[in-house]
């Protein structure tokens, strides 16, 4: 059921217990929309639980107090279960706590960016806006219409996911007036940029050249479609001593070059499991609606979908 933000409000109104749940990998707007609302339901006198298997990342290791990050695995009785920032239900932090939160007759509800995903036709409310920043923003607009005042914890939470999920507000295709008055808003209450940028930078892969470097060797352009493409594989990673979930940095990265259409990059994330990003910034290729087809999501020009198998098996019987 597609929703306003007055049938949000409502129903977090109406649950008393409230469960919060995002993606696998989780980047800085899951984090920060995540964080965000937990803070922001507290000051509506909420009790909240965090579902998850996943640490706090280390770009916000510097938040660690402030972030009260104390998720669990196991499933506790709730009234509503809120998933922020993911549009496709295996991606969910823990799939299982979906599964068993409709079981008991718990409402369940998506409030979320993305273009395409499976989970919309799965929860009892979507909340889904496509032309904006990010999970992030969303969740300011909201507490904004209940009429709160953030903290600066909360703000900053918020202002991360905005500012990760826009490369700082330079890509144009997330990014509008909304996104210009809301990271304004949140400065007012304290978020600091600065801070952001420092915390992103020490955990980004790019600051490794070797790493890049060897990325950028590997790979290849069509000159007749446009198509860049390259792979990451578990050596490279252990190689350069890289944390796993470094694709959709690199794609981000190769789709600034020069006439590129689509970019492909494809990354080993565990023994048996390949992510795709794709990025289509310089083309009107719907990558989210490719991504669709096998089970992914994302936004028009940046989306991702993951399969099953290993990039040395296919690189060795390519060779």
């Amino acid at each position: 059921m597609k929703s306003s933000p007055n049938t949000v409000i409502k129903e977090i109104n109406l649950a008393q217990k409230i469960g919060l749940m995002t993606h696998i990998n989780g980047d800085g707007d899951a984090f920060g929309s995540l964080l965000g609302l937990r803070n922001i339901l507290e000051q509506l006198n909420k009790e909240l639980v965090i579902f998850s298997n996943e640490q706090l990342p280390d770009f916000m290791d510097y938040l660690k107090n402030e972030a009260r990050y104390n998720p669990t695995e196991k499933y506790l009785p709730i009234d509503l279960l809120i998933m922020l920032d993911v549009s496709v239900e295996k991606r969910l932090t823990c799939p299982e706590i979906f599964k068993e939160a409709k079981k008991n007759g718990s409402k369940t509800m998506v409030i979320d960016h993305h273009a395409e995903g499976d989970i919309y036709d799965s929860v009892d409310f979507t909340y889904k806006i496509t032309d904006i920043s990010s999970a992030s923003e969303m969740v300011f607009w909201l507490s904004e219409k209940l009429g709160l005042k953030l903290d600066k914890i909360t703000a900053e939470f918020l202002l991360f996911g905005i500012e990760t999920d826009t490369n700082f507000l330079t890509n144009p295709n997330a990014v509008n007036d909304t996104t210009y008055t809301a990271k304004s808003m949140l400065l007012k209450y304290g978020a600091k940029t600065k801070k952001i940028k420092e915390s992103i930078k020490d955990g980004s892969s790019l600051s490794d050249l070797k790493f890049l470097g060897e990325i950028i060797e590997r790979t290849h352009m069509n000159q007749d479609n446009g198509l860049i493409a390259t792979y990451i594989t578990e050596k490279d990673l252990k190689k350069h001593k890289i944390e796993s979930g470094v694709s959709s940095e690199i794609a981000s990265f190769l789709d600034q070059t020069k006439n590129s259409k689509i970019v492909l990059v494809a990354e080993q994330r565990d023994k048996n499991h390949i992510k795709i990003s794709m990025r289509s910034n310089n083309s009107n290729a719907n990558v989210a609606e490719l991504a669709s087809y096998f089970g992914g999501g994302g936004h028009v020009k940046a989306a991702g979908f993951e399969i099953e198998g290993r990039l040395e098996d296919l690189i060795e019987g390519r060779e």
